[in-house]
């Protein structure tokens, strides 16, 4: 089968997002603690975030369930499975163990919790609040265990068929879906593990986008898309800016999913259309992109406590800046020497060195 540049691209340039929305996001001023904010953020920094945050991981979400289909059809349920767990489990466990406990010591430290704590308890409890981004990773091997256990490739020639028959209109509805499951499955306190509509966004991926003719109707949707993802976009900032942009009230809106949903549908389309390609920069990226995604964290908590420790006079909006220049020249920097790193490249990254190759996530 041919690749699908545009999956690929849409996937890294999303992790692109990710980080700087983690930039903006760790001295934000709208409310969501941090341990790092003061609740003076940077009004620009803030819109960004409010402008990514209901879509961002929904798409990714979408996009990892179309790759989950692809991948479970050319390996079978065995190896699919087992690459799940070294690719998601390794990394967001044994991980944690090996590197990500520094993220979690730095926002126990920074939230004034060490102080309290029995001193044996301080590097487990560290290592289970290094989490960071890896929630995503453990969700995404909740929902490949899930495609594990119903897959049954002798019965979805039916289903697919039906699924390759979705209109225009049936791909916008599916807003409903989107819709109904933020609503649900939201785990209370922990905001990032919202099953619900990250759920939906994987099996509509995996039932759905990944047939070409259901993106070529995206494409098709484009003018419609863009322009309901321009206005619900307006809609959704006049009602929601300035307010926690994670808290339910926010994210269980029909408001803000309609706007997410638009704008899931007007980037899929336009990645079609245009970003169907593949140069130097996006290979680089590709290449790069999971990486960058499992270890800009920790760059980002250890210069944002640099930041917040030592230079509390420097303004948020300079913060925010240094943060970005700091990941973007660390964090690749971090990865070149895990992946070089024997046992420390499979526990944090769950990549395997082979003769002359090091095998990696695209």
């Amino acid at each position: 089968m041919k690749r699908k540049y545009y999956l690929d691209n849409i996937r890294s340039l999303t992790v692109l997002l990710v980080i700087i929305y983690h930039a903006f996001y760790l001295f934000n001023g709208v409310g969501i603690p941090t341990g790092f904010s003061n609740g003076d953020g940077f009004w620009l920094y803030d819109a960004i975030c409010t402008f990514v945050y209901p879509w961002f991981m929904v798409l990714l979400f979408l996009v990892a369930g179309v790759s989950a289909r692809h991948s479970i059809e050319k390996h079978g349920k065995r190896e699919f499975l087992r690459e799940r767990v070294r690719k998601l489990i390794i990394p967001s466990t044994l991980g944690l163990l090996a590197l990500h406990w520094i993220s979690g010591y730095i926002n126990i430290k920074v939230g004034g919790g060490l102080e309290y704590m029995p001193y044996i308890l301080i590097y487990p409890i560290s290592a289970l609040s290094g989490t960071g981004p890896l929630w995503f990773s453990q969700t995404l091997f909740v929902f490949s265990v899930l495609l594990v256990v119903f897959y049954n490739p002798l019965n979805s020639t039916k289903l697919d068929k039906l699924c390759q028959r979705a209109n225009e209109i049936i791909i916008l509805a599916f807003l409903l879906l989107i819709f109904v499951g933020a609503q649900i499955l939201n785990v209370p306190v922990i905001s990032v593990y919202r099953f619900g509509i990250y759920g939906v966004a994987f099996f509509l991926g995996y039932l759905f986008f990944y047939f070409d003719n259901i993106i070529e109707k995206c494409v098709k949707l484009i003018p419609i898309t863009i322009s309901g993802s321009i206005i619900l976009g307006v809609l959704y900032f006049w009602m929601h800016f300035g307010k926690n942009y994670a808290s339910d009230e926010v994210l269980k809106n029909l408001v803000t999913n309609a706007y997410a949903w638009f704008s899931i549908l007007a980037i899929i389309g336009m990645a079609k259309k245009w970003l169907n390609k593949t140069n130097r920069f996006f290979n680089y990226l590709n290449k790069i992109s999971f990486g960058l995604y499992i270890l800009h964290y920790l760059v980002l908590t250890v210069v944002g406590y640099v930041l917040y420790e030592y230079f509390a006079h420097v303004p948020v909006y300079a913060k925010g800046i240094i943060l970005l220049i700091a990941m973007a020249v660390l964090t690749p920097i971090l990865f070149w020497l895990i992946e070089r790193t024997p046992f420390l490249r499979y526990f944090v990254l769950g990549i395997k060195r082979r003769k002359n190759e090091i095998q990696t996530d695209n």
